[in-house]
């Protein structure tokens, strides 16, 4: 007779056939999954014994399996299973590009917002949404394990125009500061990122109570800012830093944006007609009398007359940048002034113009004026070349004798127009330079004959 023994599990009804099954296995239940070990059970046969005679029909042995309920047992129990993976698989799609691009492809991936690509990272770095917070990376985050390392993001589109070096550095120093306790920068000098030439610094600080030591790169291109942040712990970063640049190359701007250009820049004509100079950045305000029966706007520059700061002065203009680091925009703004004069031709205009400033500045010391120089300043505070092929220029520093502490960056052009020498001068205190000077080099590298 057939010998039959039931499934292990309770809940089934599906009954074996124990000779048809192997001596010893692992059986499955073809019912309800179940797996378990089965081993035959034998009884010793008497000696000299006759084998019982075998009353199964002769054939192929069947597997007698009873019924299946209606529900469609293990088929139905699959489907069920595929339908469920299927469905959570579109939902976890949808949740996570809720929050934007994700970079997780095995192939490039680009996002069209930011005009940015990205090739794939090599194990073991992984996505990581948690590397973004610190440094408010609103592209993307990555995490390495074994040691731990993070790299992270961030971008800013600054519409139709290109950010200005001082807005870049701000939005990386500012991000930085927010990140990280105890912080302390160091410049470094030369570097590129993307084929671009990057402003970039060296950083420790704390973060989750840990002290971490990272680099930190931004750029533009076509009107966006990009920020590339990596850092480890204070013990791991000599062990990774060296796959910094290699990953750094990974990211870089994409073609989106091939056709854009920047607004462009508003022309200040000379009221005698002779020259013209460009405020691209938009910072700069002229100075004018004030209106009669008009409010003056806080960003007026008032100049009853420019003949009031120099004899020979025909504009006079203003730029101010209110400093946003930790959010603080009560203190007061980095200024700089600039003012156009015409002098007699030269055959070296900007060494005349220097001149001439000098002898203006020795006009504000009482008595005998103490020695007064412009030293040429081979570095500039915010990174930015001289402009070439336009006006003589130069960049210059001016220590006072009498004061350590007072110190002024000056940008000097200088162009011939006609029988004269037109000169644009602008300065600014050097702790305020950094921010400031690069309105002060396209003002005065925008200086051109009409």
């Amino acid at each position: 007779m057939p010998n039959y023994f039931p499934c292990p599990n309770t809940q089934c009804t599906y009954q074996f056939d124990a000779d048809i099954l192997p001596p010893s296995a692992m059986v499955t239940c073809p019912l309800c999954r179940t797996r378990f070990p089965y081993r035959a059970q034998q009884s010793e046969m008497p000696a000299g014994a006759a084998p019982a005679a075998d009353l199964r029909p002769s054939g192929p042995p069947v597997l007698n399996i009873r019924e299946v309920p209606k529900g469609g047992g293990i088929v139905v129990t699959v489907l069920w299973v595929v339908g469920f993976c299927v469905v959570l698989g579109l939902v976890m799609a949808v949740v996570l590009n809720r929050g934007g691009t994700k970079f997780d492809n095995p192939t490039d991936a680009a996002d069209q917002t930011f005009n940015i690509k990205v090739q794939p990272f090599p194990q073991p770095w992984e996505s990581d949404a948690a590397a973004q917070k610190p440094v408010d990376g609103n592209v993307l985050g990555r995490k390495r394990s074994n040691p731990e390392a993070w790299i992270a993001i961030a971008a800013r589109d600054f519409k139709d125009r290109e950010p200005r070096t001082s807005e870049l550095e701000e939005m990386m120093r500012t991000r930085l500061k927010d990140a990280f306790g105890s912080l302390e920068i160091e410049p470094i000098e030369g570097e590129n990122w993307a084929g671009h030439s990057a402003t970039a610094v060296r950083f420790t600080g704390n973060l989750e109570e840990a002290q971490m030591r990272g680099e930190a790169y931004v750029i533009s291109h076509k009107g966006i800012g990009y920020i590339y942040f990596t850092w480890a712990a204070e013990g791991n970063w000599e062990a990774v830093k060296g796959e910094a640049p290699g990953l750094r190359e990974k990211i870089k701007p994409a073609g989106f944006r091939d056709n854009w250009t920047a607004k462009r820049a508003s022309v200040i004509p000379h009221d005698g007609g002779s020259f013209m100079l460009e405020d691209r950045d938009e910072a700069w305000s002229r100075g004018k009398p004030a209106e009669d029966g008009i409010k003056t706007k806080k960003t007026d520059y008032i100049v009853d007359d420019v003949k009031e700061f120099d004899p020979n002065a025909t504009m006079a203009f203003r730029a101010r940048y209110q400093r946003k680091e930790r959010g603080d925009n009560l203190r007061k703004p980095a200024e700089s002034l600039a003012l156009v004069f015409e002098l007699p031709a030269s055959n070296n205009p900007l060494e005349a113009a220097k001149a001439y400033i000098v002898e203006r500045i020795k006009k504000d010391y009482a008595g005998n004026a103490p020695d007064i120089k412009l030293e040429v300043m081979n570095r500039s505070t915010a990174g930015v070349p001289l402009p070439t092929g336009g006006p003589a220029i130069g960049r210059f520093l001016f220590q006072d004798p009498l004061s350590k502490a007072d110190r002024t960056v000056y940008v000097i052009s200088a162009l011939a127009v006609g029988n004269k020498t037109v000169v644009v001068e602008a300065h600014a205190e050097e702790k305020d330079a950094s921010y400031v000077e690069e309105w002060m080099v396209h003002l005065a590298g925008s200086l051109r004959a009409k």
